[in-house]
């Protein structure tokens, strides 16, 4: 619908028409809506269930700032999916469009500030080698909730978001207009564009700088073979896996806001600037849009702190539950002569269904196998991925001693345990 505004008004909307046509479209647009967000709200869930399962199990397992940081982010994944599956409903004016239309804005905002904060932190801890302050966490998240209110909240408050005729969902009014384009920049689309630039250039100089920083370990490791040839090559082999696990997860974390909002910032600047509707990047609007949830579950997945927290939560079970009073005896509860509970023994089924005598070894990782008459008060230590720090400088009880320089091995040492001070403080 053109308006009688003046030409020369900021407020005039030249009424083009940039709805979705074809009831096929529409009707795919919808499914899409409602099978990926319903998706995203299924994984971010998963995402703070296990996370705050395993927080109470041990808070120390997941005592990281970017584990906290990434609860925040699926919590707020499952709001915006909630809210796009009920915007995906709402067609009419009102209160419920207006509120629908800047809880997105809100959301995809708070979204990327949050991201914006790993990134951050990234760039602190590792890039700047800066140590980290318990202070900076509030920080974080105070910085990051006080700019998604304050970039979104005064649209809103000004009636620049509701139900427009000529877009047909509820988003931005008058949305042609000059006063609208500024509003959406402001408000929303240059945060987000920013946003996702800073993430990539951190996350291209974090990679850049750990390969320039596992290269020098590698070399100054095969140079003078601190530990010896036969534990030296399994412990640098498994601190570049974890090491390489570590960088995929930070690039996928920090990449997310490009891959998702990708396709909705082109067609944005599509609608603004060729003033139609092209149906095929509105799908990769949409569906980019859609996938926050899914992908952070990814990433939340390859976190080597998650794998180190569950192999912990094993142990611990096992260690509780089950002990080995020797090789031919099967698992048997702790506490001898006593008679275990209906808990205690339904965990020891449940342990020796998951884990069994031939899965309770855990050679090869953080842990060891703990006989009958050791204690089982408390597990390996093994709450950090110290084992990073434990590289080819480590040396224990019984291995030779090594006849490498001293500035040698200090130069291995300071090598991995600024890898290690950044590990904990990410």
């Amino acid at each position: 619908m053109v308006t009688t505004t003046s030409l020369n008004s900021w407020d005039f909307d030249p009424g083009y028409d940039l709805v979705l046509k074809g009831d096929h479209e529409n009707r795919a647009v919808t499914i899409i809506n409602v099978v990926l967000n319903s998706a995203s709200i299924i994984c971010g869930s998963l995402v703070l269930v296990i996370y705050f399962s395993i927080r109470a199990f041990e808070p120390k397992l997941m005592d990281r700032v970017s584990l906290r940081l990434t609860a925040a982010i699926s919590a707020v994944d499952v709001l915006k999916a909630i809210v796009y599956i009920l915007f995906t409903f709402v067609a009419v004016s009102g209160p419920a469009c207006d509120f629908s239309a800047w809880a997105i804005i809100f959301l995809t905002n708070y979204y990327i500030f949050l991201t914006c904060m790993i990134a951050f932190n990234l760039q602190y801890v590792f890039l700047h080698e800066k140590p980290y302050h318990p202070s900076l966490e509030r920080i974080y998240f105070l910085v990051s909730t006080s700019l998604a209110f304050a970039t979104t909240v005064p649209a809103w408050a000004a009636g620049r978001v509701g139900w427009d005729d000529n877009v047909g969902v509820c988003w931005w009014k008058r949305y042609s207009s000059t006063r609208t384009k500024v509003w959406e920049w402001g408000s929303f689309l240059f945060w987000v564009v920013a946003g996702s630039i800073y993430c990539l250039v951190v996350v291209t100089l974090v990679i850049i700088k750990l390969e320039m920083r596992l290269r020098r370990i590698s070399n100054i490791d095969r140079n003078y073979s601190l530990s010896g040839l036969e534990t030296t090559e399994p412990r640098r082999r498994k601190t570049q896996k974890t090491i390489n696990r570590l960088v995929a997860r930070i690039a996928l974390y920090t990449l997310i806001p490009i891959i998702t909002q990708g396709g909705f910032i082109l067609m944005e600047l599509w609608l603004q600037f060729q003033h139609s509707m092209n149906p095929q990047i509105n799908y990769w609007s949409v569906i980019g849009t859609d996938l926050p949830g899914v992908l952070n579950l990814v990433a939340f997945l390859m976190d080597p702190a998650l794998h180190n927290s569950l192999l912990v939560v094993r142990e611990r079970l096992i260690v509780t539950y089950c002990v080995e009073e020797d090789d031919s005896t099967p698992l048997k509860i702790h506490s001898p002569g006593l008679c275990p509970s209906t808990h205690a023994r339904f965990m020891q089924w449940a342990v020796w269904k998951m884990f069994g005598s031939h899965r309770c070894e855990v050679t090869g990782s953080s842990f060891y196998r703990m006989p009958a008459k050791e204690s089982h008060a408390q597990p390996p230590n093994s709450y950090e991925l110290h084992k990073l720090d434990e590289g080819p400088h480590e040396f224990r009880a019984g291995d030779p001693e090594p006849t490498t320089p001293d500035h040698c091995k200090a130069a291995a040492r300071e090598e991995t345990e600024k890898l290690g001070r950044f590990i904990r403080g990410l």
